[in-house]
């Protein structure tokens, strides 16, 4: 089994379904590959698959669940959800690449003991070691960002969303401060893809964000970034 997501390709423009499916050794819990079957088109029953950087482990979907438990934020939420009407469930963790990174991302479901009708409530993401949440992917991402600069993000301006972006290989800030900004108006445009239901423009920027997350670490220290992941795909 695995998970179903729209994606943007790198190389094009165009979303498209993928079969997503985390790989991680028998009897351990780190990852060792990443596999999608496309489902789109032409491109129906091509395999994409990431194979990580050796030595070093990478945190597995397991793990990554782990991380979010621990979170008082979590805790706190499960705690007050579940009572004699509701309960909390989780689904499959899913992970995407991003940028040179993998993130996992968690959904929680509200659910009612009488109709046992779920309601997406809230996201846990990982990225490296850094928990996000929130209601949306987006709120997780952010909240990822302002942890790692140590400083929240402003408001963008109010033709954040309208600015043209840049190409992908365009320069990056060289500061904290403008790597916050971009952040912001790279935040902004996202839901603006989103709310229009541009997912192919939604994916460019959170792609985007995974680029600002790495320059953010290679100024900050962190370690994100520091490997590439390398792709193969087979017909």
């Amino acid at each position: 089994d695995g998970d179903e997501i729209d994606f943007s390709p790198p190389q094009g423009r165009n979303a498209e379904m993928l079969l997503i499916r985390p790989t991680t050794p028998v009897d351990k819990q780190n990852m060792i590959g990443w596999i999608a079957a496309r489902m789109d088109g032409e491109n129906y029953g091509q395999i994409i698959s990431l194979r990580l950087p050796g030595g070093e482990l990478t945190t597995g979907p397991a793990q990554a669940v782990g991380f979010i438990d621990r979170d008082s934020r979590v805790q706190t939420f499960i705690r007050d959800a579940t009572n004699p009407t509701t309960n909390v469930e989780r689904s499959e963790t899913i992970v995407l690449p991003i940028g040179t990174n993998l993130v996992h991302v968690q959904p929680y479901f509200v659910i009612s003991n009488v109709n046992r009708l779920p309601e997406l409530r809230n996201i846990g993401v990982v990225y490296d070691d850094t928990v996000g949440w929130a209601p949306t992917f987006l709120g997780a991402m952010r909240d990822i960002f302002e942890q790692r600069a140590g400083r929240p993000l402003p408001d963008a301006g109010p033709d954040a969303a309208e600015r043209p972006d840049e190409p992908g290989g365009a320069a990056l800030p060289t500061d904290v401060a403008g790597l916050v900004a971009a952040a912001s108006d790279t935040f902004a445009r996202a839901e603006e893809c989103q709310r229009s239901g541009d997912w192919a423009c939604y994916g460019q920027q959170v792609q985007e964000l995974g680029r600002l997350l790495e320059r953010l670490d290679e100024l900050t220290g962190g370690t994100a970034g520091s490997d590439e992941l390398v792709d193969d795909v087979v017909e």
